[in-house]
């Protein structure tokens, strides 16, 4: 099929836009530094699950030392909202299918 000069143009046009807007995308990630960046608390959970420092770990270690971690935090956070007992938040999560928030507990 031919070509006009009109689409032609409208292609490049639509190109060059699409160009732009995944440039300025990509300019707007945050600098996050070297990889090397290192937490205490990533370097002991990395020790304590793998025997080594979190930045020896591979992808998959890191993950795993990633959800630890998260999962201390929620732990921390649930006895904080109940009053020290963690599994007492657990325990009102569970009883009400995974949704506990303020909100949901009537305490907003």
């Amino acid at each position: 099929r031919a070509s006009t000069p009109a689409a032609e143009q409208n292609t490049a046009s639509r190109l060059s836009s699409r160009n732009a807007r995944a440039s300025s995308t990509i300019n707007l990630l945050p600098a996050t530094g070297p990889a090397t960046m290192s937490d205490p608390v990533k370097d002991q959970i990395a020790q304590d699950k793998f025997g080594k420092s979190f930045e020896e770990c591979d992808s998959r270690e890191r993950q795993s030392v990633g959800g630890t971690k998260g999962g201390q935090a929620r732990k921390e956070q649930m006895a904080d909202e109940h009053g020290g007992d963690a599994s007492a938040g657990y325990k009102e999560m569970g009883s009400k299918g995974g949704s506990v928030t303020n909100e949901d507990t009537g305490n907003a």
